[in-house]
């Protein structure tokens, strides 16, 4: 089981300069190594290009993070666009059911979680964990 966690990131406003009041800056930790796309937001599998034997593995570990959220939370959300390298992982994106279709981004594909019980391809993990 891979040993994964989110970077640590920071919202920084300016309080001086040009424009400060209308500028938000994202900082989030370092990401060292190689950086891999595990999955996207318009598909429930493994990025194709994906290559290296410990991101693939990376990959099926996160599809089976993917289907215990769908099971604990009763269908209405999962987090999809998995990527970083290492231990480590940023800018997931959440898809959920309709009513919450405005409330994370653009990237929230209702369409991709309402697909995910007919598209979702078990991983071993997801046998081991008898999913």
């Amino acid at each position: 089981i891979p040993d994964l966690n989110f970077v640590e990131c920071a919202i920084a406003i300016p309080k001086t300069g040009p424009k400060a009041s209308r500028r938000v800056i994202m900082v989030e930790e370092r990401i060292p190594g190689r950086y891999f796309k595990y999955m996207g937001n318009d598909s429930w599998d493994i990025e194709p290009g994906l290559t290296d034997p410990a991101a693939i593995q990376t990959a099926n570990y996160l599809k089976c993070c993917q289907h215990v959220a769908f099971v604990a939370l009763g269908g209405q959300c999962v987090i999809a666009d998995y990527q970083g390298g290492g231990t480590q992982l940023t800018d997931a994106q959440l898809c959920t059911t309709p009513e919450y279709a405005g409330d994370f981004g653009d990237g929230n594909h209702t369409e991709l979680l309402a697909r995910f019980s007919s598209e979702h391809v078990c991983s071993r993990f997801c046998e081991f964990f008898r999913l």
